[in-house]
């Protein structure tokens, strides 16, 4: 998804934080986790994802 606001592109769906194959709640996890999981993100040919900023995610959430 690319926010029009800012240009950026976001991950849509949740992330498979727990590499299952599947997207679903139990991914869920905590912030440390989260930041780690975007440091090594390898998706929709790039690499270089991380997490929101408050606006930024404030710009996608509304």
């Amino acid at each position: 998804m690319t926010d029009t606001c800012t240009g950026l592109m976001w991950q849509k769906e949740l992330a498979d934080v727990n590499g299952d194959g599947q997207h679903e709640v139990k991914d869920s996890t905590n912030w440390c986790n989260a930041l780690a999981y975007c440091e090594n993100l390898n998706f929709a040919r790039h690499e270089d994802w991380r997490l929101p900023n408050v606006r930024e995610l404030q710009s996608i959430v509304y």
